[in-house]
């Protein structure tokens, strides 16, 4: 299951459960055609902490979205993961579509403030941290 959400720096994608081939070759289609009709600068906030880890073939389908996605505007990505697993299958997407100088992957299991992470990266620029944020004594 996804969703594709408008949002004031882009775009927000949610995706849960398990992603086969065909749901992910629908995501690619929805989300091309929409960031075509956008025709402006973006970014997106990927949100796969509900993913199931996904198969060689689902990987390759994201990483030719990846590398669409870069020659369209895209400014920055982040990409929220709940599990190691995860976070390595979107660091080695993200490496083989060369997008790795856009991509940022944040582990909301060991940051409580992902979200605010996520939006500073997104808007700001700021590079987000990969430990959790202490409060101030």
């Amino acid at each position: 299951m996804h969703k594709i959400e408008k949002t004031q720096y882009g775009f927000g994608i949610t995706s849960s459960g398990q992603l086969n081939i065909e749901e992910a070759e629908e995501l690619k289609c929805e989300l091309l055609q929409t960031l075509s009709n956008y025709g402006k600068p973006f970014c997106l906030l990927i949100d796969i902490r509900g993913l199931v880890p996904v198969s060689s073939d689902v990987m390759d389908a994201m990483r030719d979205l990846q590398r669409a996605c870069c020659e369209m505007s895209l400014e920055r990505v982040a990409i929220v993961v709940a599990s190691p697993v995860l976070r390595g299958q979107a660091a080695q997407v993200s490496f083989d579509a060369g997008s790795s100088k856009h991509d940022r992957v944040i582990d909301a299991s060991k940051v409580p403030d992902w979200e605010e992470q996520a939006i500073a990266w997104l808007v700001h620029g700021v590079e987000p941290s990969q430990s959790p944020v202490r409060p101030q004594a």
